[in-house]
């Protein structure tokens, strides 16, 4: 099984299962995963990221509503 795959079955029990999930109780009882494009090897790409030469601090709202910086 590939990391995606694994991926994506998390993230469905997560939406399935979880008291945090976005979906409604009654949207839960029914939902049987995401529907999701075949894993295609051909666009799969390996980087090593790099920082910024220069940094900006920003201020993002979070989910809760409350605002938080990010670097």
């Amino acid at each position: 099984m590939s990391d995606l795959t694994q991926f994506r079955q998390a993230k469905d029990q997560h939406f399935r299962e979880d008291p945090q999930s976005p979906l409604l109780p009654e949207q839960r009882a029914h939902f049987e995963g995401l529907a999701y494009y075949d894993e295609n090897e051909a666009l799969v790409l390996e980087v090593t990221p790099e920082p910024f030469e220069q940094q900006e601090l920003v201020e993002m709202q979070t989910s809760t509503g409350e605002v938080a910086p990010y670097l």
